[in-house]
């Protein structure tokens, strides 16, 4: 039987270690190597079919899309876990959308961390289960956004930002029609995404198309917003091991 190859990154050298030892003696797992950071594992899995890399999400925090990029770039198919104590949802979404695969705590017990990479080896996502609630409750927000209905007040000024934003201006663009500095209108653009609870110019239009706000030619592009936001919130909830949605209820 092939056994899956796994790649080990993290700081800690115990952590390394012990990881090394546990997945060394499981059956169905082979571990290629373990290294401190991406940086030393590369040169090592350039020209070695790997699995899966466990990922210390720790590692460069602020420099998560090189890293990735340069694992991806190097190890392929490979499936990317992230391993870390502490992670934010927001660094999380973030992390899937750069393309890893994965994320468990440092804190499960041995049998979920197998469970786990098992889940990946067969070509599924997986999130630790103290987080996933928590992520599919961000991802059914997305498509709340989109519900007529929930039209939240701006100031004058953030309303004259928000509909040149929905209609595509850009920012200096925006800046220069309200005879503004670029500066004050990200400031005015800041406090109504903030007010909405939007985190980008995506959730923006989502929100905007759900208000019926769209300009017409724009609406029709974008077509239901609604709809979109839950196809897009299924889709993901489905990515997650043992949960389904249906029209009522998340099982």
């Amino acid at each position: 039987m092939n056994k899956t190859k796994v790649v080990i990154i993290d700081q800690q050298r115990l952590v390394r270690e012990c990881l090394s030892l546990l997945i060394g003696r499981h059956p169905d797992f082979e571990v290629l190597g373990h290294w401190e950071s991406s940086q030393e594992a590369l040169p090592h899995i350039a020209n070695k079919v790997a699995g899966i890399i466990l990922f210390d999400a720790s590692e460069k925090r602020f420099e998560y899309r090189s890293t990735i990029f340069q694992l991806r770039e190097v190890a392929g198919q490979a499936r990317i876990m992230a391993l870390t104590n502490h992670l934010n949802l927001d660094e999380l979404i973030m992390l899937f959308k750069l393309g890893v695969t994965g994320y468990i705590s440092k804190q499960a017990n041995t049998d979920t961390f197998f469970d786990a990479i098992r889940e990946l080896t067969k070509g599924k996502a997986y999130v630790d289960i103290d987080i996933r609630e928590a992520l599919i409750a961000r991802y059914l927000e997305y498509w709340r956004l989109g519900q007529p209905g929930n039209k939240i007040a701006l100031s004058a000024r953030e309303q004259e930002v928000f509909d040149l934003l929905i209609k595509g201006y850009m920012t200096r663009q925006v800046a220069s029609l309200l005879g503004l500095s670029n500066k004050t209108v990200e400031l005015h653009k800041y406090h109504m995404m903030r007010k909405l609870s939007l985190h980008n110019q995506a959730d923006l239009v989502r929100y905007a198309a759900g208000q019926g706000l769209l300009p017409v030619d724009l609406q029709q592009a974008q077509g239901s917003a609604a709809e979109r936001g839950l196809a897009f919130a299924e889709e993901q909830i489905h990515r997650l091991p043992g949960i389904g949605y249906s029209e009522t209820s998340i099982v």
